[in-house]
Order: C-alpha cells, then sequence, then structure tokens
C-alpha cells in the first residue's frame, strides 16, 4: 500500500476512535493508531502517510497534533519525513513495532502473573485456565 488515499482508508476508524478516547494525549494517541497500522499489515514499509493538513481535517483537530503524532513517528523510527515528499513508513518499521508490542505483552504478562500471586491463584490453577485459551487461540 503506498497511496495516500489507500493510508487514509487503512485506518479512518481507528483514529477515529482515537479522538473519543479519553486518556493520553491525541497526538500519542493518533502515533499509537498508526504503530497499530503497521502492526496489523494495514500498513507496509514505503506506504504514505496522509499530508498533516488533510489528516488533521479528517479528523477534526489542529494540523500541529498531526504533526507532533507524526514527529513522535519519525523519532521512533517508525515514519520517514522528508520535506515535499511528506511522511512515509520506514522499512524498519514492523520490526520496531513487533519489538514494542512484544515488550508490551510482556509488561502486561508480568501483571497478570504478580495479580494471580496477590490472589493466591496457584500455578496449576492458572495453568488450567490459560492452556484451554492457549488451545482455541489462532495463535
Amino acid at each position: 500500500m503506498t497511496h495516500t488515499a489507500d493510508a487514509m482508508r487503512a485506518f479512518p476508524q481507528v483514529l477515529h476512535e482515537s479522538r473519543q478516547s479519553q486518556f493520553g494525549s491525541l497526538a500519542r494517541r493518533i502515533a499509537d493508531d498508526v504503530r497499530a497500522a503497521v502492526g496489523t499489515g494495514l500498513l507496509g514499509p514505503g506506504s504514505k502517510l496522509p499530508p498533516v493538513r488533510s489528516l488533521a481535517k479528517h479528523l477534526g483537530v489542529s494540523p500541529n497534533t498531526v504533526a507532533d503524532a507524526y514527529r513522535q513517528l519519525v523519532q521512533a523510527g517508525i515514519a520517514i519525513s522528508r520535506r515535499g515528499s511528506g511522511s512515509t513508513i520506514s522499512d524498519s518499521a514492523n520490526a520496531i513495532v513487533q519489538s514494542t508490542q512484544l515488550a508490551v505483552f510482556e509488561e502486561n504478562l508480568d501483571r497478570l502473573l504478580s495479580s494471580a500471586g496477590q490472589l493466591g491463584i496457584p500455578t496449576s490453577d492458572l495453568l488450567l485456565r490459560i492452556n484451554p485459551r492457549l488451545e482455541r487461540s489462532p495463535v
């Protein structure tokens, strides 16, 4: 997917939901939604991100908010910004996003295990509840 229109269509609902959320800065949520679109394959290396003004108008937010989101993506190595050419998803974006997603998963797993320990749930009971879910899961 390399056309800006395709990128805009790839995640408009996700971005719209960001606007409705009440947690975190709006720019951060927009950047997170682009990360999610990369993580799910909706946006791949070389995909053009919508122009700042177009996306801002689409979302009903300030262009500065979108520009801030794009800066965050560039700083994280997920996007490349070239003056006059706009912003595109970097070649290394998938690896960066996957690494971040794995770190978040591991943090969530640590919280789950800690919570189970605090509740006094034995490891055997925890495994009894996890294993059937793993068998049903497409993972």
